[in-house]
């Protein structure tokens, strides 16, 4: 996300990271925003209520969770969310600590 606009330039949507099923080794198969490109970009991780919320409306308007992002809700960046031990996907493992390269940010309804 651009800081500065408020411009989600680019998304990633996966349950658990990407090298999970691919060879599970993160250092030959990285996440895809391991850094922000300049200092006012921010790699930002949902928190788990915004990822089933977009998850759900997803599946009701039969569209991608990035195109209900887009239209109807924004990102809000007046708080840093805390991070919680999540599920990477499999149901066997879990994520423990959080990436110092991004934040955990929520969703709200645009214009709210």
């Amino acid at each position: 996300m651009n800081k500065d606009t408020k411009e989600i330039l680019t998304y990633w949507s996966a349950k658990d990271h990407p090298c999970y099923g691919n060879g599970d080794n993160p250092e030959e198969l990285p996440t895809p925003f391991l850094s922000p490109i300049t200092t006012n970009m921010e790699t930002i991780l949902l928190d788990g209520t915004a990822n089933k919320i977009l998850e759900n409306e997803s599946k009701k308007q039969k569209t991608t969770i990035q195109k209900i992002l887009r239209s109807q809700y924004e990102i809000d960046m007046t708080e840093e969310d805390k991070f919680y031990p999540r599920d990477i996907g499999d149901g066997k493992r879990k994520l423990f600590k959080k990436s110092e390269l991004y934040t955990v940010r929520r969703i709200k309804l645009k214009g709210i």
